[in-house]
């Protein structure tokens, strides 16, 4: 318990001090100027282009006639072929990690679903399933809250992200295995950490309830 709690407020401390050194880099311009800043995820013939999935083509074609009657001179619809082969590579370059990480999360959220599924119908048929001590509503519950929060969730998150940056940025990105590798170690700690709680060796700790450190998520490995 108490390494977990220390590890946690690290996180925040380290998290906290890293926020504070991204807005005193952007208070001394060291990410250039605002204007610059908003400008460099759209490509030069991008800007004052229409974008609205749910307007109807006339619709469309009248909403890009008003922007352009704002801005001087209006712009291109079409995007040339120097950006469009630029955000083709960006993509391709963050297509594995996030294939990996989204893949898994999705896999990870049927998984807490089904765990969530069992523990809401165990409040109302307690006898159900109670033939094995894994299936308990004190083990299937723990397990569905962490699979959706670092499974699912998490997974989800740093997949977006690995796509939505180099996009924006109009960046390859850099040492994409690193990120596989990185990915594939998370799912192997979190389905350690939730055959654990299945087990039977938990913290009893709410969000916190895999085991530190790693042997004692795998107790049947070290004996």
């Amino acid at each position: 318990m108490r390494m977990s709690v220390v590890l946690l407020l690290a996180s925040f401390v380290l998290s906290l001090g890293g926020l504070f050194v991204f807005i005193a880099s952007m208070t001394r311009d060291l990410f250039g100027t605002a204007e610059e800043g908003s400008r460099v995820i759209f490509a030069p013939d991008e800007e004052d282009t229409s974008e609205e999935p749910a307007a109807s083509p006339a619709d469309q074609a009248r909403l890009q006639a008003e922007m352009r009657s704002v801005a001087a001179g209006g712009s291109s619809v079409e995007m040339s072929a120097a950006d469009l082969a630029a955000r083709i590579q960006a993509d391709q370059s963050s297509a594995g990690p996030v294939l990996l990480c989204l893949s898994f999360a999705v896999l990870w959220l049927v998984l807490g679903s089904l765990a969530g599924l069992t523990s809401s119908l165990k409040l109302h048929l307690p006898d159900w399933l109670d033939g094995q001590a894994w299936l308990t509503f004190g083990r299937v519950r723990p397990a569905h809250l962490n699979a959706v929060i670092y499974g699912w969730s998490s997974l989800a998150g740093v997949g977006v992200a690995l796509w939505l940056i180099p996009r924006l940025l109009k960046t390859e990105l850099v040492g994409g295995r690193y990120a596989i590798a990185g990915a594939v170690l998370w799912n192997v700690g979190v389905a350690g950490g939730i055959a654990a709680i299945l087990s039977g060796h938990s913290t009893g700790l709410e969000w916190l309830s895999f085991r530190f450190p790693p042997h004692a998520c795998l107790p049947w490995v070290v004996r």
